[in-house]
């Protein structure tokens, strides 16, 4: 969490600093939008592949029944999703490293 919110701020600033300045209140409330909805969709997302690695790993267990596997098949959906997120991180990573700062629109004018 410590890491979200080092990178929402700066984030959301970048992405604001493209608009002028009386579309900032838009852009904002679009940005909170889009935080909620990802959130959402990044929940399923990943309760989906931990469902689907427990299923993987019970479809192959001697006796998928037993407390003990039910555990280990939960272990084993959590662990698929902790690698995807890592992968996922990786790429935002990349992604983020290529992102320039760039001035607003309103500094263009005020410049020229």
């Amino acid at each position: 969490m410590i890491g979200i919110t080092l990178v929402m701020m700066p984030a959301q600033t970048a992405g604001l600093n493209q608009l002028p300045n009386h579309l900032h209140p838009h852009g904002t409330a679009i940005l909170n939008t889009l935080q909620q909805v990802s959130g959402a969709i990044g929940t399923a997302l990943y309760i989906s592949i931990m469902s689907g690695g427990q299923k993987k790993y019970l479809s192959g267990a001697s006796d998928p029944q037993s407390p003990a596997e039910i555990a280990r098949g939960l272990a084993a959906g959590i662990h698929n999703a902790f690698w995807i997120g890592v992968f996922i991180a990786l790429i935002a990573v990349v992604l983020g490293l290529f992102l320039r700062k760039e001035k607003s629109p309103q500094h263009e004018q005020a410049a020229g």
